[in-house]
C-alpha cells in the first residue's frame, strides 16, 4: 500500500507535462489543419490563375466580335432596308397586279363598247347609204331639175324603205363611236400605265416570292437584331477584360501571400512538434505499459483503493459466513416440518403469486363454460333437432348449384356493366365525331353546292358551266359584230342572236347561236338555214371574230382570210351582196383568198391561180386580170 502511495506522488507531478503535451499536439493539428486549408486554396488560386489566359482570350475574343459587329451594323442595316423594300415592292406588285386585272376588263369592257358603237354607226351608214336614193328623191322639186341626172321631169321619184336614217343621226353615231374609242384608248393607257409600274416594282424584285420574301426579311431581321445585340455588349466585354486583368494580379498576390504564411506556419509546427516529442517521451517512461500517465495514475490509484476494500471484504465475509450457516439449519428445519424431503424439493415446489392467480382464473373459467354447454343441452328445441335425420350430401348440392348459379350471375352482370361502359364510351365518341364533323360536312356540302353551279349541274337552272359563262361574253360580242356583216350579206333579214338556254337531255347551254328572222320576227335554229344561208351565216361569224380578236388584241388585224367552197350554193343576189363584202375587205388593205369550182367566180376575180391537172401532176397557172 505504501509503494502505491509513493507513485501516485510521482504521477501527480508529471500532470503538467501531460496537459503542455495535450497542447502542442492541439497547436500541431490546428497548424496541420490550416496547412491543409492553405493548399486547398493555393490549388485553387493556382487552378483559376491557369484558366485566367484562357478566359481573357475568349473575352478579348468576344471584344473583337462585338467590335467587329458594331463594323458590320450599316451593312446589316442597308441589307434589312433593302429586303424590307423588296417586301413592300411585293405589296405594291400584288396590289397593282389586282388593280391590272380590273383595268383590263374594263379594256376588254371598252372595247366590247367600241365595237358596238362602231356596228350601230355601220348599221346606220349602210341604212343611209340604202335609203340615199330616197333621201335625194325627197329634195326633187317639180319642174326644177335633179341634182343627179339633171332631168326636169320626177316620173318615179325613189321612195324610203323603213325608217329612213338622217345625216345628224350618223353624225351622232359617228361621235358616239369616237367617244367609245377615246375611252378604250384612255382604260388602255391606264393598263400600259400599270404594265409600266409593274415593270419598276418586278425591277424592284417586287414579283418574287411573298414567302420566301418575307423568310428574307425576317432573316435580315434576325442577323441585325443579332449584330446589334453582339455590338451592344462591347462596353460590357470591356469592362469583363479589365476585371479578368484585376483579377490576375489580385491572385498572383494572394498566391504570394499563401505561400509566406505556410513557410512561417511550417516553421511553427516543427517546433512545436519538437517540444510535444520530448514531453511525451518523458511520459511514455512514466507511464510504462499502462501506455499514458493518467490511465497509470488510474490504475494505481484503483489498486490503492481495491487493497484497501480487500481487507474490508476479507472482515465481511467472515462475518457472512457465521449467519449463512445458521439460515441453511433454519431452512432445514422448516421443509422438513412442511413435508419435503429436503430443501432441494421444497425449492421445487415453488411458484410465484401471478403463476397462481393465471391458474384460478383458468380453472373458473373452465366452470363456467362447462354450465353454459349444459343448459344450451337441455333445451327443448336442442333436443328435438336431435331426433331429425338431415340429408346433408343433397343440401351441400343445393348449396353448390346455387353458388355456381351466383357466381354465373356476377359474371354476366360484370360482362353486361363492362358492355354498357364501353358503349357509353363508344357513343361519347360518336357524339363528339359526328360533332367535329358537322361543320366540315356543311362545309363539303357548300363546296359541293358550288362545285356542282360552276359546273352547270345542281341549282343551275340554265345548265351553263363557269367556262361557258367566260365564254358566252366573249360570243356575245361575236355575235353582235358578225350580225352587222351578216344583215348586210342578207339583205336585212338575218341576224344573230346569243343563247344561253340549256340544250335538251341535260345538254349544258350558254354557248348557242340562233338566228332571228327579222321578216318573219321569229328566232329560230341556225340548223333551218338553207346550204347558201349557212354559208352565208358561217362567214359572217367567221368575219365577227376576225373584228374581235383584232379589237382585243390592240388593233392588230387579221390581214389574209381565206374562203374554202360554199359559193356554188348561193344565188345571184345573195353572192352579188357577198363579193360586195369581200371586195370591202380587199379595199380594207385585207388579202382574200377564195378556193372554188363555180365558173361565175372566174368572171367575178381577176386575179386568179389555176390549177392545171395533168398526168405528170399539177401545176398552178397564174391569171392577172
Amino acid at each position: 500500500m505504501r509503494s502505491w502511495t509513493d507513485e501516485l506522488v510521482r504521477l501527480d507531478a508529471l500532470a503538467a507535462d501531460e496537459g503542455r503535451a495535450r497542447d502542442l499536439a492541439r497547436t500541431v493539428a490546428a497548424g496541420t489543419e490550416r496547412l491543409d486549408a492553405i493548399a486547398r486554396e493555393a490549388e485553387a488560386v493556382e487552378t483559376e490563375l491557369a484558366g485566367l489566359p484562357e478566359r481573357l482570350a475568349r473575352a478579348r475574343a468576344d471584344v473583337d466580335d462585338a467590335r467587329n459587329a458594331a463594323a458590320t451594323l450599316d451593312a446589316a442595316s442597308a441589307a434589312r432596308e433593302a429586303a424590307a423594300d423588296r417586301v413592300s415592292a411585293s405589296e405594291q406588285w400584288r396590289a397593282r397586279s389586282a388593280e391590272r386585272a380590273g383595268v383590263a376588263e374594263d379594256v376588254h369592257r371598252a372595247e366590247a363598247r367600241h365595237l358596238d358603237a362602231r356596228a350601230h354607226r355601220l348599221d346606220l351608214t349602210e341604212r343611209r347609204i340604202t335609203g340615199m336614193a330616197a333621201e335625194l328623191a325627197a329634195a326633187l322639186v317639180p319642174g326644177e331639175p335633179c341634182g343627179v341626172c339633171g332631168a326636169r321631169e320626177h316620173p318615179e321619184p325613189a321612195q324610203p324603205t323603213g325608217d329612213p336614217v338622217t345625216d345628224a343621226q350618223e353624225r351622232a353615231a359617228v361621235d358616239a363611236e369616237k367617244a367609245r374609242a377615246e375611252e378604250a384608248d384612255a382604260v388602255r393607257m391606264r393598263l400600259a400605265e400599270l404594265d409600266r409600274a409593274l415593270d419598276v416594282l418586278a425591277a424592284r424584285g417586287g414579283d418574287g416570292d411573298p414567302s420566301e420574301l418575307a423568310d428574307l426579311l425576317a432573316t435580315a431581321d434576325a442577323a441585325l437584331a443579332d449584330l446589334r445585340t453582339r455590338a451592344g455588349r462591347l462596353d460590357e466585354l470591356l469592362a469583363r477584360v479589365a476585371e479578368l486583368d484585376v483579377a490576375d494580379t489580385r491572385l498572383t498576390a494572394r498566391l504570394a501571400e499563401l505561400t509566406a504564411e505556410r513557410a512561417t506556419l511550417t516553421e511553427r509546427i516543427g517546433s512545436a512538434e519538437t517540444e510535444r516529442e520530448r514531453i511525451a517521451e518523458t511520459l511514455t517512461r512514466a507511464a510504462g505499459d499502462d501506455g499514458t500517465v493518467a490511465a497509470r495514475r488510474t490504475r494505481v490509484d484503483a489498486l490503492a483503493v481495491a487493497g484497501a476494500n480487500l481487507l474490508e471484504v476479507r472482515d465481511d465475509a467472515v462475518r457472512a459466513g457465521e449467519r449463512a450457516v445458521d439460515a441453511t439449519a433454519r431452512a432445514a428445519r422448516l421443509a422438513a416440518e412442511a413435508g419435503f424431503a429436503d430443501l432441494e424439493a421444497a425449492g421445487a415446489a415453488v411458484r410465484s403469486a401471478d403463476r397462481r392467480d393465471e391458474i384460478v382464473a383458468i380453472l373458473d373459467g373452465a366452470r363456467a363454460d362447462e354450465a353454459a354447454a349444459r343448459a344450451v343441452l337441455a333445451e327443448d328445441a336442442v333436443r328435438e333437432a336431435a331426433e331429425i335425420e338431415v340429408d346433408v350430401a343433397a343440401a351441400e348440392a343445393v348449396a353448390a348449384a346455387a353458388s355456381r348459379d351466383a357466381e354465373l350471375a356476377v359474371a354476366a352482370a360484370s360482362d353486361a356493366d363492362r358492355r354498357v361502359a364501353d358503349l357509353e364510351r363508344y357513343a361519347a365518341k360518336l357524339a363528339a365525331a359526328l360533332t367535329r364533323l358537322e361543320p366540315i360536312r356543311a362545309e363539303h356540302d357548300e363546296l359541293a353546292a358550288l362545285a356542282d353551279v360552276v359546273a352547270g349541274r345542281g341549282s343551275n337552272s340554265r345548265r351553263m358551266s363557269l367556262r361557258s359563262y367566260v365564254l358566252a361574253a366573249r360570243l356575245e360580242e361575236v355575235a353582235v359584230a358578225a350580225s352587222s356583216r351578216l344583215r348586210r350579206m342578207s339583205n336585212g333579214r338575218y341576224e344573230f342572236v346569243h343563247s344561253d338556254d340549256a340544250g335538251p337531255r341535260g345538254k349544258r347551254g350558254g354557248l348557242g347561236l340562233d338566228i332571228r328572222d327579222d321578216f318573219t320576227g321569229v328566232v329560230r335554229s341556225a340548223k333551218t338555214l338553207s346550204g347558201g344561208e349557212s354559208f352565208v351565216a358561217s362567214l359572217s361569224l367567221a368575219l365577227g371574230l376576225a373584228d374581235v380578236v383584232a379589237a382585243e388584241s390592240g388593233g392588230v388585224v387579221l390581214d389574209t382570210l381565206f374562203i374554202d367552197e360554199g359559193f356554188g350554193t348561193l344565188d345571184a343576189d345573195t353572192l352579188d351582196q357577198v363579193m360586195a363584202v369581200l371586195d370591202e375587205l380587199r379595199d380594207g388593205g385585207r388579202v382574200v383568198g377564195i378556193v372554188s369550182h363555180v365558173d361565175e367566180m372566174r368572171q367575178r376575180i381577176p386575179n386568179r391561180l389555176h390549177v392545171v391537172h395533168g398526168r405528170a401532176g399539177s401545176t398552178l397557172e397564174m391569171i392577172a386580170g
